[in-house]
């Protein structure tokens, strides 16, 4: 079903994450973008999971190898690698490497093809590269993962922690009865470098219950080390000044990380985005809110009056600097990080109707760099480019008053969504202006719908199915990622089809058991059956050169080591063991008693003692061609009592 949407699109993206499962095995992990042809809108779907180190010639999973793999993927679902327009990568240097990597390799077989860093994580990089050029952040951020770990590790010490909460929260807020109290009560959260949404979890965590949190480690102070220093690294003003900056600074940051997670984020929401958080973080340092709320919680009458903190002059100023200092990073580095963007992206910015004007000069430079990256040896078609932008620039002058233009997610998504959906028309009347709309909305810049899989990845084969294949666990990662919500009319659909097709499969089909044939009682019957075995030792016990046989009332069993199990009180089992003469079968490693005239050995042919016909010891050895119970016998009293089952008997030896 994906492969035929994405061939009805024309033109596609890949995204890509490479990663190692639980069986130590180096997947690749693959996604595809593109424009549904039903809904006119952009769709991100899970291709494939491949192994990148299944061929024995593999030496590791470098470029040439990713590249092979991803070629046979798309050679096997019919993609033509011509209409392969985009690829956003992590930006490892495997992946974008400029001569050597991922994507200078496709770019040889595909010029037109542009490549894509994250920008997902060209954010977590400048985030990251901000909080360095801090001093003091990097080792609020060490202290924050210590302090997870020294209560995570511990039961009691978590348990100390949320009575220590408890016991304040009732202190200043009396009010607070019964659940109420169990609501406002949290856990430290793990603050992760990698995912700055954790980061901004485990701030505020901190910052709420920073009191309690000094209460608990003051508890374990005077017999652990650890707590002694976690103390005395947090009872400090500059760390808590740390932990009023990250925790306004924070926030916008996670708001930018999910308007670029969003699952279809085009460049164009790139720009705008970006400016609300510089905008967000310099109205942080101007407000000076961090400073006033930091005084006004260390006041006499303030949250964490208890703590026994009180800042000098000079300690504020230290606080304000550190602030000052960071957002100046934070806007720098984004900044650097985003404007390294090909122009190329740039040049998608004319689709923005709200930014777009009546000067004939306005798009004329961004058409350039568009019509030589895509028609880099036709003249005619770059001239045509031109002249159909000339006169698309009215059109969307005119969408500037629509309603559904303004209350849309993006303008530019609204844009392209009507180019689309009016494909006929606009594909005839401006066919190049077409092509590089449809490569625009095609285009992936984000990574984080990889990110996903591989988390899906890791929900499914898990330690113990860790020997899962390839094979199913990418079509039960095809159910997870792309399939229908479980509660959805389309699922239930989906199911009575699978059931309908199970049934007719006819007798090679795989049965599963009737319930209401079961037997309702639970109980299992045990039925011992006597075969008057010889040993040498006659002062032996019966029950010692046996073992019972027991009939379970939910499923099938075989005759092999004796189960202790009480039998059942039912007038059913009653009458059978009335009827069956008790009967042993030799136990493991019996030795019968030989004699001459009656060979040891399988098969010898016996008279039953209740049937009175021959049957055949199929199995089963015995000394002598005594009368036993034969099963045939058995399975005929056992016929009655619903449920009973008997299963044939194996050799015990």
């Amino acid at each position: 079903m994906v492969v035929t949407r994405v061939a009805e699109a024309g033109m596609y993206g890949v995204l890509v994450d490479d990663t190692t499962d639980i069986a130590v095995i180096e997947q690749m992990v693959t996604f595809v973008s593109y424009v549904n042809q039903e809904t006119a809108s952009t769709q991100v779907d899970f291709l494939s999971v491949t192994n990148v180190l299944e061929d024995p010639d593999s030496e590791g999973a470098n470029a040439k190898v990713l590249f092979t793999k991803l070629m046979k993927e798309l050679d096997k679902c019919d993609l033509d690698v011509a209409d392969f327009m985009g690829l956003v990568t992590d930006g490892a240097a495997v992946m974008t490497g400029a001569t050597g990597g991922l994507a200078a390799l496709i770019k040889q077989e595909n010029k037109e093809m542009i490549s894509v860093h994250c920008i997902c994580h060209r954010l977590s990089l400048a985030c990251t590269r901000s909080t360095d050029e801090t001093n003091y952040l990097p080792v609020v951020e060490t202290i924050l993962r210590q302090l997870w770990k020294f209560y995570e590790n511990s039961p009691k010490r978590t348990a100390q922690f949320m009575k220590t909460q408890l016991e304040y929260k009732a202190a200043v807020t009396p009010t607070l009865m019964g659940e109420a109290k169990k609501l406002v009560v949290r856990k430290i959260r793990k603050a992760c470098r990698t995912r700055w949404l954790s980061l901004d979890h485990s701030v505020q965590g901190v910052f709420h219950d920073f009191a309690p949190l000094l209460l608990s480690l003051n508890h374990f102070a005077e017999k652990d080390a650890v707590a002694t220093g976690l103390l005395k690294k947090m009872k400090t003003a500059k760390f808590l000044g740390a932990i009023h900056i990250l925790k306004e600074v924070l926030p916008i940051l996670s708001t930018l990380s999910k308007i670029f997670q969003y699952g279809t984020v085009n460049y164009a929401r790139i720009g705008p985005a970006l400016s609300a958080a510089k905008a967000a973080l310099r109205e942080v340092l101007d407000s000076g809110r961090v400073l006033a709320d930091m005084r006004k919680d260390l006041a006499e009458d303030g949250r964490l009056s208890t703590c026994e903190l009180h800042p000098t002059e000079h300690q504020y100023n230290e606080v304000s600097s550190m602030l000052q200092k960071y957002v100046s990073a934070l806007e720098e580095n984004l900044d650097h990080r985003f404007k390294e963007a090909l122009p190329v992206l740039q040049s998608f910015s004319i689709f923005d109707p709200m930014s777009c004007s009546e000067d004939l000069s306005y798009g004329r430079a961004e058409i350039k760099i568009l019509g030589k990256h895509f028609f880099p040896d036709c003249t005619d078609s770059r001239r045509k480019l031109d002249a159909e932008w000339c006169n698309f620039k009215y059109e969307m002058l005119q969408w500037q008053n629509r309603t559904e233009l303004r209350t849309a997610k993006s303008p530019t998504e609204w844009v392209l969504g009507r180019i689309m959906k009016m494909k006929q028309t606009y594909a005839h009347v401006y066919p190049k202006l077409f092509y590089i709309a449809q490569v625009c909305a095609t285009l992936p810049v984000s990574n984080a719908w990889p990110e996903r899989g591989v988390s899906a990845m890791k929900r499914i084969k898990t330690r113990l199915r860790s020997r899962l294949g390839n094979d199913m666990l990418e079509a039960l990662m095809h159910i997870s990622i792309n399939g229908p919500a479980t509660d959805s009319p389309e699922a239930a659909d989906i199911i009575k089809k699978a059931v309908r097709r199970w049934k007719t499969q006819g007798p090679k089909r795989r049965r599963l058991p009737n319930p209401k044939k079961r037997c309702a009682s639970p109980t299992p019957l045990m039925v011992t059956v006597d075969a008057q075995v010889q040993t040498d030792d006659p002062n032996d016990s019966m029950a010692d050169d046996c073992e019972a046989l027991v009939v379970e009332t939910q499923a099938d069993i075989h005759l092999g080591q004796a189960e202790s199990v009480q039998g059942g009180n039912s007038r059913d089992q009653l009458d059978i063991a009335e009827q069956v003469n008790s009967t042993t079968v030799p136990r493991k490693g019996a030795k019968p008693k030989e004699r001459a005239d009656v060979p040891t050995a399988a098969g010898n042919v016996v008279q039953c003692r209740a049937c009175m016909q021959c049957t055949t010891q199929c199995n089963v050895y015995y000394s002598s061609p005594a009368p036993v119970t034969c099963q045939r016998t058995v399975r005929k009293l056992l016929a009655g009592v619903p449920g009973m089952k008997l299963a044939a008997i194996t050799n015990p030896a």
